[in-house]
C-alpha cells in the first residue's frame, strides 16, 4: 500500500542506518530499550523450542510466572522470529524487525480504519501517517508496547465494519484482532477494550443494530474468540496479582500522573527551540511531553465541525473519547483515573495515566480524517497545493532525528565460553546491581542460562532479599545466597568495580575455596560454584534448573544420630538414617515434576546438623 511505502520512506529518514542494520543499532539503546528486546527474544526463543515454558523466564531464578511480570510480547516476537533465528545480536535484530514491521502494518491498518470513518483513500493515507509519525506516537517508538499499534487500528476497523454491516467473519476478525492486540502490549489492550465497548453501544445505536439479532451474533462471536484465546494467555497476570500482591499502587499512579506544563511540550526540534527560546521555564517543569501538536489539532476540530453533518457517528464516537481520554490522562489531579483505578480492576495493573495521550491522539487523527476529506473535497482544482502545505507544516512540527546509538553485534569470549554450556545452569553476574541487570538479561539471549538477577515492571520480596545479599559479593551473605544453587557459574567483571579497590577485590576472589577459577578473559572473570565442598546445616535446600535428569546422588553424614528427610518441591523421596561417616546416597526423581521450571531439592535434619556434599545429577 502507498500509506506502508510512505511510511517506510519517512521511518527510514528518521532512523538512519536502522534499517539497513537492524542488528547494529538500535533506538536510543537505553534500560526500556534493552527489557523489550529481551522480551521480544524470549518469546522467539520459546516459539521456537518450547512454547509451554514462555511465562517461567530465564531471569529471577528460581521464581516462576516471571513472563507475568511485564507486558506480554508474543505477536511481536512471532515477527521478530525470522531474525532471532539468524543468530547474532538476536535479541537487537529481532526486535527490530517486529518494530519495522509493526510501523508498515500500522500505517497499512490506519488507512483501513480512515478511510472507513472517512471515505477519502487521499485523506486516509494522511491520517494514518499523521497518527504513526505525530509527536505523542513518535515519541514512544522506543517502547514496542505502546508504538506499535496496528492490531489496536484493525480492530477498530473491524468494529467500524461490524457495527454498518455485521457479520460472524467480521466477529471472528474482531475476536483475532484483539488478541493479537493483547499480545503486543498491557496498555494498548486495557485502552482498547473499552473503545470497543463504547463503540459497540455508540455506533451500534447510531446505526440501528442493537435490536437486531445479527449484531448481537457478530458482538457474541467476537467475545467468545476474544476469551477463548486471551484468557489462557491473561490468567498468569490474575494469579500475579492474587497470589504475589503485583499491583500498581495508586501512590505510585499519583507520582506519575503528568502536571499541565507536559501537554504544551513536545521533543521535536522545532518545538524544543521555541520553547528553549521564549518560555525555558516551562521547559524545564514539564514531566514528560505530551503536546499533540497544531495541526493535528487544527484538522480535528476542522473535521469535528464538517463531520458533524455527513459522518456524525464518527464525531459521536471520537469526539467524546478524545475529551475523556485527556481527562484520564491527567491522572490524580484531574479525579477521573482514581476512579478508575478503585472500580475497574484491570486498571490496577497500569501506573501512567500520561499514556492515555495515545488515546486522545489517536481520536483526533480519525476526526482529522474527516477533516482531510472536506478540504480534499472542496479545493479540487488546488487540492494538491493544500496536501503539500499541511504536509510540510507537519513535518516541521515532528521532525527530530530519532536517537539511533550503535549496539556490539558481538559477543565477549566468557559470554562465548558459556554459550558453549548446557543451559541447564544457573548465572550469577557481579556487580550485582538493578541498572546493570537489563545488560545481562540482553546478554543471557546468547547462551538463555538462568539468571540469578533480572529487572523489570516487578520483583517479589524474596527476591529483593536474595538481590540485598548478593549485592554484598564476594562477602558471606552474598556467597551463602550462592551455596542455594547448582549448576552454578559466576561471571564478574572487574570494568565495573572501583579501580581503586580492584586488586584487593581480585586478590578476595583468589582467595575463596567455594570459587573454581574457569577462565579469564580482558576484565572479566568466570568461576564455577563448587559442588564437592560440604554444606551444614539442619535444614539444606538447593534450587536447580530442570535438565532431563531422573535422579540425583550426594554424600552425607551427622555427627549425632540422625535421619534425613528429602523431598523434591515439597514431595517426599526418601528417609535415611546418617552417621558420623560421609555415605553415598541417590534418589529418583519423578520425571513429571522434575521437568518444571525451577526445582527445590530440601533436606531436612531430625535431629543435630547434618553435612551434604558432592550433588549430582544423572541423565536418563
Amino acid at each position: 500500500m502507498l500509506s506502508s511505502a510512505a511510511a517506510l520512506v519517512l521511518l527510514g529518514l528518521l532512523t538512519g542506518p536502522l534499517l539497513l542494520q537492524p542488528g547494529s543499532y538500535v533506538i536510543r539503546g537505553d534500560n526500556d530499550t534493552r527489557l523489550n528486546a529481551w522480551i521480544v527474544a524470549w518469546g522467539s526463543h520459546c516459539l521456537a523450542g518450547d512454547p509451554l515454558r514462555l511465562y517461567d523466564t530465564n531471569i529471577c531464578f528460581p521464581e516462576t510466572n516471571t513472563y507475568a511480570y511485564m507486558d506480554n510480547y508474543l505477536a511481536h516476537s512471532l515477527v521478530g522470529l525470522p531474525a532471532y533465528l539468524m543468530g547474532g545480536a538476536r535479541a537487537y535484530r529481532a526486535y527490530n524487525l517486529a518494530l519495522i514491521a509493526s510501523a508498515l502494518l500500522m500505517a497499512a491498518c490506519g488507512f483501513l480504519l480512515f478511510r472507513e470513518l472517512c471515505g477519502s483513500e487521499a485523506a486516509a493515507i494522511g491520517a494514518s501517517l499523521m497518527f504513526l509519525f505525530g509527536l505523542p506516537h513518535l515519541s514512544r517508538i522506543s517502547q514496542i508496547n505502546l508504538f506499535a499499534l496496528p492490531y489496536l487500528l484493525l480492530a477498530l476497523y473491524l468494529l467500524q465494519r461490524l457495527c454498518r454491516a455485521p457479520s460472524w467473519k467480521l466477529g471472528l476478525g474482531l475476536g483475532l484482532a484483539f488478541t493479537l492486540q493483547a499480545t503486543s502490549g498491557a496498555y494498548p489492550t486495557v485502552y482498547l477494550t473499552f473503545l470497543l465497548i463504547g463503540g459497540a453501544l455508540i455506533l451500534g445505536w447510531v446505526h440501528r443494530m442493537l435490536l437486531q439479532p445479527a449484531w448481537w451474533r457478530s458482538v457474541l462471536v467476537a467475545l467468545a474468540v476474544a476469551l477463548i484465546l486471551v484468557g489462557p494467555l491473561f490468567y498468569p497476570y490474575v494469579e500475579n496479582a492474587q497470589e504475589r500482591g503485583l499491583v500498581r499502587s495508586l501512590s505510585g499512579i499519583e507520582r506519575l500522573s503528568p502536571n499541565w506544563q507536559s501537554y504544551l511540550v513536545a521533543h521535536s526540534s522545532f518545538y524544543l527551540a521555541a520553547w528553549r527560546a521564549w518560555a525555558p521555564e516551562l521547559l524545564r517543569r514539564a514531566d514528560t511531553p505530551l503536546f499533540v501538536g497544531v495541526v493535528p489539532l487544527a484538522l480535528a476540530l476542522l473535521g469535528a465541525l464538517a463531520g458533524w453533518r455527513s459522518r456524525r457517528a464518527v464525531v459521536l464516537f471520537y469526539l467524546p473519547v478524545a475529551l475523556i481520554a485527556l481527562w484520564a490522562s491527567t491522572g490524580s489531579a484531574g479525579g477521573l483515573y482514581p476512579l478508575l483505578y478503585r472500580w475497574v480492576p484491570v486498571f490496577k495493573l497500569t501506573r501512567a495515566p500520561a499514556r492515555l495521550i495515545l488515546v486522545v491522539f489517536l481520536a483526533l487523527c480519525a476526526l482529522a480524517s474527516l477533516g482531510l476529506a472536506w478540504i480534499d473535497s472542496r479545493t479540487k482544482s488546488s487540492r494538491w497545493i493544500w496536501r503539500a502545505a499541511w504536509s510540510a507544516l507537519f513535518l516541521i512540527e515532528i521532525w527530530r532525528p530519532l536517537p539511533v546509538v550503535a549496539v556490539a553485534d558481538r559477543t565477549t569470549p566468557a559470554i562465548d565460553y558459556l554459550a558453549s554450556q548446557s543451559p541447564a545452569a544457573v548465572l550469577a553476574e557481579f556487580p550485582f546491581e538493578a541498572k546493570l541487570q537489563r545488560k545481562y538479561m540482553v546478554a543471557s539471549t546468547y547462551h538463555w542460562m538462568e539468571l540469578l538477577g533480572g529487572n523489570s515492571a516487578f520483583s517479589t520480596s524474596r527476591y529483593q532479599k536474595r538481590a540485598r545479599a548478593l549485592a554484598s559479593f564476594p562477602e558471606p551473605p552474598a556467597l551463602r545466597a550462592l551455596a542455594q544453587f547448582q549448576p552454578l557459574w559466576v561471571l564478574v567483571h572487574l570494568e565495573r568495580y572501583d579501580p581503586a579497590r580492584r586488586a584487593a577485590f581480585e586478590r578476595r576472589l583468589a582467595q575463596l575455596a567455594q570459587l573454581e577459577p574457569i577462565g579469564a578473559w580482558g576484565m572479566d572473570r568466570l568461576y564455577r560454584l563448587r559442588s564437592d565442598l560440604p554444606r551444614r546445616g539442619a535444614d539444606l535446600t538447593l534450587y536447580t534448573p530442570a535438565p532431563y535428569s531422573a535422579s540425583v546422588g550426594f554424600e552425607a553424614r551427622s555427627a549425632g544420630a540422625s535421619r534425613y528427610h528429602l523431598s523434591l518441591n515439597n514431595v517426599r523421596l526418601r528417609v535415611d538414617r546418617l552417621g558420623p561417616e560421609w555415605h553415598s546416597f541417590s534418589a529418583a526423581l519423578p520425571l513429571p515434576a522434575w521437568r518444571r521450571h525451577a526445582n527445590r531439592l530440601r533436606w531436612r535434619s531430625d535431629g543435630g546438623v547434618m553435612e551434604l556434599r558432592a550433588v549430582r545429577f544423572t541423565a536418563d
